[in-house]
């Protein structure tokens, strides 16, 4: 699949996770999620449905998203961005598995995540004047 005209350089994605040998159940859920034919009937069927009906289903697209796990060592948490329409702008879903049930933690990795993915969206587009919407839905297992 090719990479998403919304985000430049960040090429297809893997075909691991570099974390799958420490967190197999993360890697496991980003090898199914990652396909948006997968990810796209999870997430319609879990948002509020006025959210749900603004999002343009077939413009949903994966994004390698490795540089948020890189920006530290998070164990018990995988995540996935994808690019999509939503109410006709850019935007993104940032989909997000806590297999640890900490909220404080849970809070902080979904601030920390939106925050690289606007800093990463706001280089790659640097006359924007209209920031991107995120999405951010976390499963918990």
């Amino acid at each position: 699949m090719p990479p998403s005209p919304l985000w430049f350089g960040m090429g297809n994605p893997p075909t691991t996770h570099p974390d799958s040998s420490r967190n197999p159940h993360g890697a496991l859920f980003r090898t199914v999620f990652r396909d948006p034919a997968q990810a796209g009937p999870l997430l319609q069927s879990q948002l509020p449905e006025e959210l749900a009906a603004g999002i343009d289903w077939p413009t949903l697209r994966h994004l390698d998203g490795s540089f948020l796990a890189a920006a530290d060592e998070r164990q018990g948490f995988a995540d996935l961005i994808f690019a999509v329409t939503i109410d006709g702008r850019d935007g993104f879903v940032y989909l997000l598995l806590d297999m640890v049930r900490d909220d404080r933690a849970i809070h902080r990795l979904v601030a920390d995540g939106a925050a690289a993915l606007l800093d990463r969206w706001a280089k790659d587009h640097p006359g924007a004047t209209v920031l991107p919407q995120i999405v951010p839905y976390v499963v918990r297992v």
